[in-house]
C-alpha cells in the first residue's frame, strides 16, 4: 500500500497497482486503484471522488461533495458532509455516518444521492437501514428484504418483492406506496394526525389513531408511526413486467474470401491513463 501525507495540498492519483493510505487537507481524486483506499481528512471541508477501486474504501473527516463509483469492496464514511453525495455501483456494504444521517445498506448495484433536503436510493440490494432528520427519503421499487427509516419527513416509493417496511417519524408525515395487490400486514399509528389508506383497512381512535390489518396473505410486515403528522398508505400503479429475454439468431457461417495482405513489420499503440 502506498502512503501519502499531502499536508495542505490536493491529491490526485490514478492507475496505482496497489492500495493507498492518504492524509490530506485538500481535495482528493482517485481513479483505478488496485487495492483498498484509506483517506483521512483534516482542517477543513473538501471534495473526495473515487472511481474503480478494487477493494474497500474507508474515509473519515469532514467533507463537502462525495462521488464514489465502481467500488469493489465496502464503503465506510465517518464525518460531517456539508455538500452532496453521489454513490454508484458499490459491490459491498455501505456505511455513512454524520451527526444528521446514519445509513447502512448491504449492496448498491444502482445509485444513491444525498443532499441537504433529500436522500434517494435507486436499486439497493439486501437490507437497508436509514436514520435521519429533516430529509425526504425516496426509495425506489427495486428494494429487497428489510427496509427501515426513522426521520422527520419520510417518503417510501413502491418497494417490490418480499420486503418489510418500518418507518418512524417524530415530526412530519409518513407516506408509503404499495403495489396494487400486495401481501402485507399493516400496523400504523399517529398521535396528532390522520391515517389515510387506499386499501379500505379499518382505522380506530380519535386523537390517537391506529390501523391494524392484512392485505392479501399478509406476508410482508409494515410498521408506520407518526407522532405529529399523517400516515398515508397509497396504492401504486404496479410494476412493469420483466422484459423478455431476447432470442439470439446466429446467422449461417460463410467462409470469407481470401485477401492478399502485405506483411506487417511492426505496430505502434498509444495508451492513456484515465483521469
Amino acid at each position: 500500500m502506498v502512503t501519502v501525507d499531502a499536508g495542505k495540498g490536493d491529491v490526485t492519483a490514478a492507475g496505482l497497482g496497489a492500495g493507498i493510505h492518504v492524509t490530506v487537507s485538500g481535495d482528493l481524486r482517485l481513479n483505478s486503484m488496485s487495492g483498498p483506499v484509506e483517506a483521512h481528512f483534516s482542517r477543513g471541508n473538501h471534495d473526495f471522488s473515487a472511481h474503480d477501486i478494487q477493494g474497500d474504501l474507508t474515509t473519515d473527516g469532514d467533507l463537502n461533495d462525495i462521488t464514489f463509483s465502481e467500488i469493489k469492496g465496502k464503503v465506510t464514511q465517518n464525518g460531517e458532509i456539508l455538500g452532496d453525495v453521489h454513490l454508484e455501483t458499490i459491490h459491498g456494504p455501505v456505511h455513512l455516518h454524520t451527526s444528521v444521517t446514519d445509513l447502512e445498506l448491504a449492496e448498491l448495484p444502482g445509485d444513491m444521492t444525498l443532499d441537504s433536503d433529500d436522500l434517494r436510493v435507486n436499486e439497493a440490494k439486501g437490507s437497508l437501514h436509514i436514520t435521519t432528520r429533516s430529509k425526504d427519503i425516496d426509495l425506489n421499487q427495486n428494494l429487497r428484504r428489510q427496509l427501515r427509516g426513522n426521520t422527520q419527513r419520510t417518503h417510501l416509493v413502491e418497494p417490490a418483492g418480499t420486503y418489510g417496511v418500518e418507518a418512524k417519524n417524530d415530526k412530519g408525515d409518513v407516506e408509503l406506496t404499495l403495489p396494487p395487490n400486495p401481501s402485507a400486514s399493516i400496523n400504523a399509528r399517529t398521535h396528532n394526525g390522520d391515517i389515510v389508506t387506499d386499501f379500505g383497512l379499518p382505522i380506530s381512535g380519535d386523537e390517537s389513531k391506529s390501523l391494524n390489518g392484512k392485505i392479501g396473505a399478509g406476508t410482508a410486515r409494515v410498521v408506520l408511526s407518526a407522532e405529529d403528522g399523517d400516515v398515508r398508505i397509497k396504492k401504486g400503479s404496479g410494476f412493469p413486467p420483466e422484459p423478455p429475454t431476447p432470442s439470439i439468431v446466429v446467422p449461417p457461417q460463410h467462409k470469407p474470401p481470401m485477401l492478399n495482405v502485405p506483411p506487417t513489420t511492426g505496430f505502434r499503440t498509444s495508451l492513456k491513463r484515465p483521469t
